[in-house]
């Protein structure tokens, strides 16, 4: 049988656990991330906060939700073919892989550019929001104007520093006055700076994983090649 072939090939046997296993991490973090998420649907996280009300549409959620879903059926997908030694199962994980591997290439190159022009990009999301949003967002975080405590006209713009200058004069109680974006640059930093490691991580490993799933269904039908030409001289062998 080609299970017995299997297991009598230890490097074979070697690759198809470590295919299992990895994939058994992948799942655990997967659940991981939906609870999170789910977390931050449910109760809202201080860190992130910031980045929820300036994105209105909750995308930043959505597409943990969505991506952590994909990759634990991706998982589950994956465990099952190294279970199995299937290589139909295999085929389809692989395939699957491919895109994760290209996903994850996008969130790596997406986060760099997060990282690297984050003032800007938020700056242009706060122009869209409305006068009471962002008052809302004064109020709950104590923080005034977007970027507007600078005087360096390249890092905000006008209206900015006016809007600052009101709100700091209309919250005086407050123990100390920042611009939004200030109080929470370095939390948004780290923030998209551990996904862009992460990311990074598992693109590596995950590349890795893709070119041993190859090589082990390749493995696999050089096993059952060898079983069928064992059986076939057999069957020879019992006629004559």
């Amino acid at each position: 049988m080609v299970d017995e072939d299997i297991k009598g090939c230890a490097p074979l046997h070697q690759r198809l656990r470590s295919i299992f296993n990895f994939n058994i991490v992948l799942f655990l973090l997967a659940m991981y991330q939906l609870i999170f998420a789910a977390n931050i649907m449910s109760e809202g996280n201080g860190s992130l906060g910031f980045l929820e009300t300036l994105d209105e549409n909750d995308t930043l959620i959505q597409f943990l939700l969505a991506s952590g879903l994909i990759v634990a059926g991706t998982a589950f997908l994956g465990c099952c073919g190294a279970w199995m030694a299937s290589k139909c199962i295999l085929w389809m994980y692989a395939f699957v892989l491919f895109f994760m591997i290209m996903g994850q290439a996008m969130t790596v190159a997406v986060t760099s550019l997060l990282l690297k022009y984050g003032d800007a990009i938020f700056s242009s999301m706060w122009k869209e929001l409305d006068d009471d949003t962002k008052e809302n967002i004064e109020q709950i975080y104590q923080c005034c104007s977007f970027n507007g405590d600078t005087d360096n006209f390249e890092d905000t713009w006008e209206q900015d520093m006016v809007d600052f200058e009101t709100c700091s004069d209309d919250s005086t109680y407050w123990e100390d006055i920042q611009s939004c974006w200030g109080k929470f640059e370095k939390t948004i930093d780290d923030n998209f700076f551990m996904v862009e490691l992460v990311s990074s991580i598992f693109l590596g490993v995950q590349v890795v994983i893709y070119f041993a799933t190859h090589n082990v269904i390749q493995s696999i039908a050089e096993a059952e090649g060898v079983e069928q030409e064992t059986e076939m001289v057999m069957g020879g062998a019992s006629r004559v």
